[in-house]
């Protein structure tokens, strides 16, 4: 089978080279055919040089991509048809590959021919152990991208949108007609997250099975700042806003009572949970809850005013 590992990255210097040194620990089954792609998205540090002195024991290319966003850069990939192998495998540049990573998803694709996506688990990689508090009081699925086994992840089919993008894999034939939207995910900006998870509700609702093996699991770096509160703010902020383009996708999405065009609900909510925050102690399980939860419907009350505007 010809598998294509895809990694888009933007200024990946402080995570690139341990992510890089961990695909010479990837081993592969005699018939399997591997390259790996990494597609630089008009980075300004260091990465095109450590992209071009990493020595791979894999066939190993870079691409590059001027136009700022992930998404931009993972199309990228559609346009050099040479490197499309039969599977696509997604992931990000602060991602530690384990030596069997490529061959679960070869075992998966083969056992599993009715089902066209798949995933793995992601364990974090702390900078430091984060407390209770901040681990209980925040999603920590969506702010750390990782899957938890008390979230219920587990192996077997699994719903689509479930599948997290630094460890997911798609059968190449499902993008006919199809790309990754360019309008949202990270760009650089205060951008709409949600950029593989627009994907495969598109899939899902084309009726495209997805399989979860719990046991291909890789590590995600967490930088330090990830652990800061205003870093979490704003992570959740970015999920308010996808949050509408959930509803949307899912057929949930309705014009509500409103206050100055804003959800009349969520602005109630939000100004007590602001009042939560201001008495709850810092670093308190309180204090994560209010923010993330008073982040979140800041974002989605200004997505859901941008997407009347659009309908109006």
């Amino acid at each position: 089978m010809k598998v294509t590992l895809v990694v888009a990255t933007y200024n990946g210097e402080e995570t690139l080279d341990e992510s890089l040194r961990s695909l010479n620990s990837i081993e592969l089954d005699g018939d399997t055919e591997l390259s790996i792609i990494y597609i630089n998205n008009n980075s300004n540090d260091l990465t095109p040089d450590i992209l071009s002195s990493f020595k791979c024991k894999h066939p190993f290319y870079t691409l590059s991509q001027e136009k700022r966003g992930k998404n931009a850069a993972l199309n990228t990939i559609f346009n050099n048809p040479q490197y499309l192998g039969e599977l696509l495998i997604f992931s990000d540049d602060d991602i530690i590959f384990p030596s069997d990573f490529v061959s679960r998803y070869k075992s998966m694709a083969e056992k599993h021919p009715d089902v066209g996506i798949f995933g793995g688990r992601v364990d974090a990689k702390w900078p430091r152990t984060p407390s209770e508090a901040l681990l209980n009081g925040v999603d920590k699925v969506v702010a750390f991208a990782i899957t938890p086994p008390d979230w219920g992840y587990k192996s077997g089919l699994i719903d689509p949108t479930k599948i997290h993008g630094p460890n997911m894999a798609v059968r190449a034939s499902l993008f006919e007609g199809v790309r990754f939207n360019e309008s949202i995910g990270p760009n650089g900006g205060n951008y709409m997250m949600g950029s593989e998870t627009e994907l495969l509700f598109r899939f899902k609702n084309a009726g495209i099975k997805a399989f979860f093996d719990f046991d291909n699991a890789v590590k995600h770096i967490i930088h330090p700042y990830q652990l800061d509160p205003d870093w979490l703010a704003s992570r959740a902020y970015k999920a308010g806003r996808s949050m509408v383009m959930h509803q949307i996708k899912n057929g949930e999405f309705n014009k509500v009572s409103e206050i100055l065009g804003y959800p009349r609900w969520a602005i109630f909510q939000s100004l007590s949970l602001k009042l939560e925050k201001m008495l709850a102690k810092r670093d308190s399980q309180k204090y994560f809850e209010a923010l993330w939860r008073s982040s979140h419907l800041k974002g989605y009350s200004i997505e859901y005013k941008n997407q009347m505007r659009l309908e109006s």
